[in-house]
Parts: structure tokens; sequence; C-alpha cells
């Protein structure tokens, strides 16, 4: 199964974010609207990570929904190729 990354914002401005474990970027979504994940907020757009990313996304990031703030930092993280990130 892929990663995919969903944002979700609310006022036009980046809310919160969901990695969610799926065979596509619509059965993601559906996991995350199952699960709650952005009730407060409008999906706004979703992406597969590619392997290379989904390697340092931490496990009990997945299925869950991240605030703005930690999803910048492991953004980051990624991009820098680090290990995890520790949820606040």
């Amino acid at each position: 199964m892929a990663l995919y990354w969903l944002t979700y914002k609310r006022n036009r401005r980046l809310a919160s974010v969901a990695i969610i474990s799926a065979s596509s970027l619509l059965a993601a979504r559906a996991l995350a609207v199952v699960d709650g994940i952005g009730k407060s907020a409008i999906f706004a757009e979703g992406h597969q990570l590619a392997p290379e990313h989904a390697a340092h996304v931490p496990p009990d990031f997945v299925g869950r929904e991240l605030s703005r703030k930690v999803a910048v930092e492991l953004l980051d993280r990624i991009a820098r190729g680090v290990g995890n990130v520790v949820m606040p």
C-alpha cells in the first residue's frame, strides 16, 4: 500500500494534514472520512508520497490527523532525509 498526503484547509489556510495508507487517492480520502479526519476543515488536495519520502514517515503518523506545525516539521525532515519527527 502507498502513503497519501491529504491536506485540509480552513479559511483558505492549511489547517491539517493526514497521511493515509491506501491503494489509491480515492481510497485514502474515503478512509479519512470514515476515521473522522478533516471533519472541521475542507479537503484541499492529496498526493501519493514517493517511496523514498514515505520511508521517513513515522508509523504512528499514518492514519491520523497532523497539525500544520507537525506537518511542516515532517516535510522539512523528509526534504532533508532526516529521521523521525516526534508528535507533540
